[in-house]
């Protein structure tokens, strides 16, 4: 699982998408804190 701000997934969108398509759990947090979850379609 990788964590990733919402600054970076602003500003990095395309990759972080990528990333999930390649079969990654993300964890979106905001100020250091979890707040959502991006898996892929299984």
């Amino acid at each position: 699982m990788t964590d990733v701000s919402i600054r970076d997934l602003r500003n990095h969108g395309g990759e972080v998408i990528d990333l999930v398509i390649g079969g990654q759990d993300i964890v979106i947090t905001r100020s250091g804190r979890p707040v959502a979850q991006i898996v892929p379609l299984r």
